[in-house]
């Protein structure tokens, strides 16, 4: 832990944003403010803490909180938004437990997208860890995608570790090819945005 706070601090904390108590976990703060410098052994703020237990209320609390937290990445070079997108692969979809902690992680990443536009985005592009863009599109999530980047057009533009834009890594994979309307969709106005309607056929413009 980087901090040098008693255990039992740190461990009711914890537990309070594990348990979504956002009163305790106000409390905690406004007790003990270098609780915001906290992490994890794994490099995790209090925040992604938060983030990655579903806590939606205590997530809610700690972005209005300290906003800057959002561009927060951890030892693996993930932002809060990549963890609230990256769905638990264990029992996904097959547990009601799964169910409603993929729920509440997507009440978060949407709060977050809403936050600076720095959430969005990877400061560090020499780890290799995927843009939230990404993450959205490997996990099937089209809303995310599209609130994605009608915050940041310029998502569409990022690249993965093979050089993959967005709608080339959907158009790629067969799995993926269903996320194709959803970024192509976004694709097409701002194609539109910087061009005049000149020289779009109908069938074009049906597609905004």
């Amino acid at each position: 832990m980087t901090t040098n706070l008693e255990n039992d601090i740190l461990s009711q904390l914890f537990a309070a944003i594990e348990n979504d108590s956002d009163k305790l976990v106000a409390l905690a703060i406004a007790n003990h403010r270098e609780l915001k410098d906290v992490r994890d052994d794994e490099g995790n703020s209090i925040l992604a803490r938060a983030v990655v237990a579903g806590s939606v209320k205590s997530a809610k609390l700690l972005f209005e909180r300290y906003p800057d937290l959002c561009t927060a990445e951890n030892n693996a070079g993930e932002l809060p938004l990549n963890q609230a997108i990256k769905y638990t692969p264990l029992g996904y979809y097959q547990t009601e437990e799964a169910r409603s902690l993929k729920n509440r992680r997507s009440k978060i990443a949407f709060m977050l997208i809403d936050g600076p536009l720095e959430c969005l985005s990877h400061s560090n592009h020499e780890k290799e860890i995927s843009e939230p863009i990404f993450s959205s599109i490997y996990e099937h999530v089209p809303a995310i995608a599209a609130k994605l980047v009608e915050r940041l057009p310029s998502l569409l533009d990022a690249t993965d570790e093979k050089g993959r834009t967005p709608l080339k890594l959907c158009e790629e994979s067969t799995l993926l090819k269903e996320m194709i309307p959803f970024v192509e969709k976004t694709h097409a106005a701002k194609v539109l945005r910087q061009q005049t309607v000149k020289g779009f056929s109908k069938q074009d413009l049906e597609r905004l």
